[in-house]
Formats: structure tokens, C-alpha cells, sequence
């Protein structure tokens, strides 16, 4: 099997999660059927977001190429980020990334395409939806994206930060977001920041897709080899 590199810390909570989806869906007997994995946690890596909404000069960046480096050092042969707004640095890291970087928007938008989706709702950071990565990944897909309004927008990123700083704010409003999109058209939802992937256990509407658990899925095909699967469909390469 093949040693996983993740970025983690993008935040923490969200690091601890994935490993808990990568760990779930191996479904091992033993230890030992399990991928080694190295876990880099690093949190103080400049804040995504206000950095792209230029609220902040301070690029993340350099730490993310910096934890790159550690990673390839210490052996990883694929990599993973669990963190949607970093992907708008994905070419500069992947070109620097001595393994597979694995692109969790291309994996996300590939199960979608798939699954016969034409139509998908997003909720991400505001920095990701003005850096504007996960949509076009979605339209080279040809999917259509939906994203919340203003004001809208503004509560999710109070919902994340509140994730961010170790609270949960009630499931139902999360949920009241996702039924918006889906009355608007939306197929599916796009739990497009890995703060709202916690909310996935919690969640009664099976419109969700959770981008940990897609790219959690993929990282460890490419360590074992074999295909895994979810929601009974193959996400394609």
C-alpha cells in the first residue's frame, strides 16, 4: 500500500474528521489492512478565505507549499487536503507535491457527473466562491451551479466560523440552506467547506454530498489499490 500525505489543520476539526471517513471506509479487520498515513496538522497556516476576500495580505501560500515539502520528505506517495478553499492553490501545490495530490472539487464534481447530476447547489466559504474553483470544475463537468444569496452567504460563514471555533449551531439551519438551493432546482448540495462535512451524520436530507467523504474515498483507492465506493456510485478515474 501506498503511504497518505494529508494538509491537515485547514481547520483541525476537519482533519480529525476525514481521518475518521478514511479509516470508516476501509472497513479493515486488522490494523494492518489499513494505509500508513501521515497526518501534518498544521493550523496556523494563514486563514484561506480572508486572504481571497482580501481582508488579510497574508497569503496562505507559502505555508501550504512549506507542509508540502514536509510531506514529500517524510515519504507520502499520495496527498490529500482536506480544505475546499485551499484548492484555489491546487496547481502550485500539485506541481510542488512529490506524490498524487489528490483534487477533492475534480472528485466531488466526477461522482456528481455520474451520479446524472445536471443541476447542484453550493455551500462553501466566501473566499472559495469568489475565487470561483469549484465552479468551474463543476461547469467543465457540465453541471450547472446554484449558490446561496447575500445574505445567506453571510449566515453559512457565520455557521463555519462558529464550527471553526468549537461549537455546532442547530442542524436545521444548515438544512433550511440546502432546501433553498433544492427548491431553486438544485439535484444535490455541496457540503463545499470541510466545517460543514461535521454536520453530515446530523443531517436528515439525503441531497448532501460530503466532500471529505468523497475525497477520503479516493485517497484511499489510490493507497490500497482497489476501488471504494459511496453512495453506490463510481466516481470514474
Amino acid at each position: 500500500m501506498k503511504m497518505l500525505g494529508v494538509l491537515g489543520g485547514l481547520g483541525p476539526a476537519a482533519s480529525n474528521y476525514f481521518m475518521e471517513r478514511l479509516t470508516a471506509l476501509r472497513g479493515a479487520k486488522i490494523d494492518q489492512e489499513h494505509p500508513d498515513v501521515l497526518l501534518y496538522s498544521r493550523a496556523s497556516t494563514p486563514d484561506r478565505t480572508s486572504f481571497l476576500t482580501g481582508t488579510s495580505a497574508v497569503s496562505p501560500l507559502p505555508a501550504l507549499l512549506d507542509s508540502i515539502e514536509r510531506l514529500n520528505r517524510a515519504g507520502a506517495e499520495v496527498l490529500a487536503m482536506p480544505c475546499v478553499t485551499a484548492h484555489h492553490f491546487f496547481s502550485e501545490l500539485s506541481e510542488a507535491s512529490g506524490g498524487k495530490l489528490i483534487n477533492m472539487l475534480e472528485e466531488t464534481a466526477s461522482l456528481l457527473r455520474n451520479e446524472g447530476v445536471r443541476r447542484a447547489g453550493l455551500l462553501a466559504t466566501t473566499g472559495s466562491l469568489q475565487s470561483g474553483a469549484f465552479e468551474k470544475v463543476l461547469y467543465k463537468a457540465g453541471i450547472d451551479v446554484l449558490v446561496p444569496d447575500r445574505e445567506t452567504q453571510s449566515r453559512l460563514m457565520d455557521l463555519i466560523y462558529a464550527v471553526k471555533s468549537g461549537k455546532m449551531p442547530r442542524t436545521s439551519i444548515l438544512e433550511q440552506f440546502g432546501a433553498r438551493l433544492s427548491a431553486q432546482g438544485a439535484q444535490r448540495v455541496i457540503l463545499g467547506c470541510t466545517e460543514l462535512s461535521l454536520y453530515t451524520s446530523k443531517l436528515d436530507s439525503m441531497c448532501f454530498v460530503d466532500t471529505i467523504e468523497v475525497l477520503a474515498a479516493r485517497a484511499l483507492e489510490l493507497c490500497i489499490g482497489k476501488p471504494v465506493h459511496i453512495y453506490n456510485v463510481p466516481r470514474g478515474n
